[in-house]
């Protein structure tokens, strides 16, 4: 049974979910998700499910240290109103990395793994796209993570965890499809994140991200310089990397509601 967001989700990704199926991606890095077929052209176009309801403020968000450390103390306490908040924001981007994962031809009984994934928003989202193999979730957040275990039906198990630290409880070549949504903005160390998926997916597996598109068109942090090395030496190959597109739209900070993200999906030799 999902929550009462989790049903919203579900309803308006049912509507998407055939004509999802029927995608044909041409394996271009430079290729994108067009209008032509999706039904709602883009999703800035569509409803959000709490359409009418005044957005939430959380000035938090905002003043966070981009780290580890700003990121637990941040969801653990946001964890019990973070559904509730994101819906409100007109939060696309869970929906729009299942349309691209099935864009990209993913197994619909692929395992993933859900890096960063909170209360489980990314995996509803899954589910409901069709995805119906075993999800293992992890987040630096233990209080998001008892959300998201309460949520019947998501996750096969959650694992408390940095993504800074290369993730050593996850074993190797576990894993079809690697997701992490909405998290990147955190991460410092991305030669041990990406290392870790590469080691952790097997081969032919895919890896789907979103990240700010200011920070991944910069290279804060070297974020696109080690996805570039791993691209270089034939370790990955980039698939899909899409134009910037809303992240929070109906933030009620026009800082936050500016921000923009790129879904970005790689190919495992």
């Amino acid at each position: 049974m999902l929550h009462q967001g989790g049903w919203a989700v579900w309803r308006y990704t049912r509507q998407l979910q055939q004509p999802l199926r029927r995608w044909i991606h041409p394996r271009d890095t430079r290729s994108t998700i067009t209008s032509a077929v999706n039904p709602c052209r883009t999703l800035r176009h569509c409803a959000s499910p709490l359409r009418g309801k005044d957005p939430i403020h959380v000035p938090e968000l905002g003043t966070a240290p981009k780290n580890a450390e700003g990121a637990q103390s941040l969801y653990d306490k946001w964890a019990g109103n973070y559904d509730t908040a994101l819906e409100s924001w007109g939060y696309p981007a869970p929906l729009r990395v299942a349309e691209v994962l099935v864009g990209c031809e993913a197994n619909f009984r692929a395992s993933i793994v859900d890096l960063g994934c909170g209360t489980g928003m990314a995996a509803e989202a899954l589910r409901s796209a069709g995805f119906v193999g075993n999800i293992t979730g992890v987040d630096i957040s233990e209080a998001s993570l008892a959300i998201a275990m309460e949520k019947t039906g998501l996750y096969e198990k959650v694992q408390l965890g940095n993504l800074d630290q290369g993730l050593p409880f996850l074993s190797d070549t576990s894993f079809d499809v690697a997701v992490s949504v909405g998290v990147l903005s955190y991460v410092e160390d991305f030669e041990a994140l990406f290392g870790a998926l590469v080691r952790t997916c097997k081969p032919g597996g895919l890896v789907c991200v979103t990240h700010r598109s200011s920070l991944w068109d910069s290279d804060d942090r070297g974020c696109q310089t080690a996805a570039t090395t791993l691209e270089k030496s034939g370790t990955w190959e980039r698939i899909y990397l899409g134009e910037p597109e809303p992240y929070m739209p109906k933030n009620p900070d026009p800082t936050e509601a500016a921000k923009e993200i790129r879904i970005i999906c790689w190919r495992l030799a």
